[in-house]
């Protein structure tokens, strides 16, 4: 009787596992470790560390392949970098300025380029402009001559939109010898600052755009004394007419005259422009705030009687308490306010700013008072 062929060496029950030349269990085949740590004898200590440890100084693989592209290609890690860099310093920035001087200064960084420059060449309505640099790098360059000019060549010019809107362009000069050829990962690199920087930008000059249009509106809300002489006939007569009240704040700022001496007319000039932004801040969108040319402030409150007429005498004094510690230096000020009411001191304009005249009189008389804000509880 034919005796059956043997099954494969380790392929049947209580068969021996699978050995090289040497005598070991074959290292390919995913069990290898744990038969050979079956075959130790007993009282002897596996060979090599458990199944599944990492041997010493063994890295993952992630690990292993990050610290391969960091060292083939470290401009890939660093260029992230200050990419991160940039957009933190532009989202702290408060300038316009410490933007374009942070984009000049990373676009050099990023690019290795000799010379870096930042021009508007655009005005509000986007049409082209002479080129007017307003940013440098390296820190300390001087202006360029026109034969240094030429001899470093056409520079890479990029754009910053936003959007529709362009304003400005980042001029970047190759290093001597190098070709003047810009890698596209660098190029990309470079277009990513200056959307952020454009972004930035945009958004700094709107504020500052918006607070300008902000205090041009403060300014056109006090009036003139042609405006006055106009308004508050017209304005006595409709109170007349409904039997209304109407009371006249008289405002002028203590000592004028000395604190021009003192500190020349600009700042009397701005002290009593102060007096009256403060004024109308503060007051009724009805209320009209009028400065004469001899520097009073006149304010015509509207169906307002002598007590209601006092209590906005202390609104209007603590307003400008505010104003008269104008921020960034300037003298300290104070203000006597008069007050007069239709019917009860007068019945027409010029009677009423004459009663209003004389109330201020007695108010600076009796001394300046401080325009301190209330105590609130």
């Amino acid at each position: 009787m034919q005796t059956p062929p043997a099954p494969p060496s380790g392929s049947g029950p209580g068969s021996e596992p699978t050995r090289t030349d040497f005598g070991a269990p074959d290292p390919s085949r995913p069990s290898a470790r744990r038969e050979a740590d079956d075959l130790v004898p007993p009282g002897r200590p596996p060979v090599g560390p458990p199944s599944g440890a990492k041997r010493p100084g063994e890295r993952s693989l992630f690990g292993r392949l990050r610290g391969a592209i960091a060292t083939i290609f470290p401009e890939w890690i660093g260029g992230s970098r200050r990419l991160h860099e940039f957009a933190d310093l532009v989202a702290a920035a408060r300038d316009p300025a410490q933007v374009e001087a942070a984009l000049v200064a990373q676009a050099g960084k990023t690019s290795g380029a000799s010379r870096v420059e930042l021009v508007v060449d655009r005005d509000d309505g986007g049409f082209a402009t002479p080129a007017h640099l307003v940013a440098l790098w390296p820190e300390g360059a001087r202006k360029m001559t026109p034969a240094e000019v030429e001899a470093l060549g056409y520079p890479l010019c990029l754009g910053l939109w936003c959007g529709a809107d362009y304003r400005m362009s980042l001029l970047l000069y190759a290093r001597p010898g190098s070709g003047g050829r810009w890698p596209a990962r660098v190029v990309r690199r470079l277009t990513t600052l200056c959307a952020v920087a454009a972004a930035a930008l945009r958004g700094l000059h709107a504020g500052r755009r918006a607070r300008r249009e902000s205090a041009a509106a403060t300014a056109a809300a006090v009036r003139d004394a042609t405006f006055l002489a106009a308004i508050l006939p017209y304005a006595l007569s409709q109170a007349d007419r409904h039997g209304e009240p109407l009371s006249v704040l008289c405002i002028e700022v203590d000592r004028l005259a000395e604190l021009g001496r003192l500190h020349g007319l600009d700042a009397a000039d701005r002290a009593v422009r102060r007096v009256a932004e403060a004024a109308a801040h503060t007051l009724r969108g009805s209320d009209v705030v009028a400065r004469l040319d001899d520097d009073r402030v006149i304010v015509m409150l509207p169906n307002t009687g002598p007590a209601a007429a006092r209590t906005v005498v202390g609104v209007v004094r603590s307003a400008i308490a505010a104003a008269s510690h104008p921020v960034g230096g300037g003298p300290d000020f104070t203000a006597s306010i008069g007050v007069a009411s239709f019917p009860d001191d007068a019945h027409d304009s010029a009677s009423l700013l004459a009663a209003a005249d004389e109330a201020t009189t007695r108010a600076r008389v009796e001394g300046p008072k401080p325009a301190t804000p209330p105590l609130t509880s």
